[in-house]
């Protein structure tokens, strides 16, 4: 089974996310990382393993829409819709962009 871990965040989180991605991918088997974005592009070059999809354009919480009025950002709240954005991902590993990995996760 593959193993898939994700990162969500907005440009300011950008530098963050990158440096966890990197040190996740540094201690474990990971096979693929996904990061949801608001870009169509990542400001770096990121290694090939880093898949980025843009979510600023998403469907699931229109600014004006139900699902809107609470105190998440559509960006902290796309992470509920992972099964819908990556349907032939069985299971997925999200990871905040402060979580740095300093020795091998995968046991867990």
């Amino acid at each position: 089974m593959e193993k898939h871990a994700a990162y969500t965040g907005t440009r300011n989180l950008y530098n963050s996310m990158e440096t966890a991605a990197k040190s996740l991918i540094a201690n474990s088997s990971i096979d693929t990382v996904h990061f949801f974005i608001e870009d169509d592009n990542f400001p770096h070059e990121l290694p090939d393993i880093i898949q980025c999809h843009n979510v600023s354009g998403q469907k699931f919480f229109p600014k004006n829409g139900p699902n809107m009025k609470t105190q998440f950002t559509y960006m902290a709240m796309i992470r509920v819709c992972y099964t819908q954005l990556l349907p032939e991902v069985s299971r997925i590993l999200q990871l905040d962009v402060d979580t740095i990995c300093v020795k091998d996760i995968d046991p867990i």
